[in-house]
């Protein structure tokens, strides 16, 4: 059953890779496939970054 799964996942990415380099009329670079994950789960910011960022946008820090 597991196998059905990781058949889904992939034929997922790739339609998702197809739907983007029709949307975007692009060509493929499968070196560009990770690049949103790794900077994704790199967003740490310090406490006067996430104090400044707040009131930016309007909120009253304590």
């Amino acid at each position: 059953m597991w196998h059905r799964k990781a058949i889904i996942a992939i034929c997922r990415r790739l339609l998702v890779a197809i739907y983007h380099v029709l949307l975007k009329q692009e060509s493929y670079n499968p070196r560009l496939q990770g690049l949103t994950e790794i900077r994704n789960s790199d967003k740490t910011m310090s406490v006067q970054d996430a104090v400044r960022f707040a009131q930016q946008h309007g909120f009253k820090v304590l």
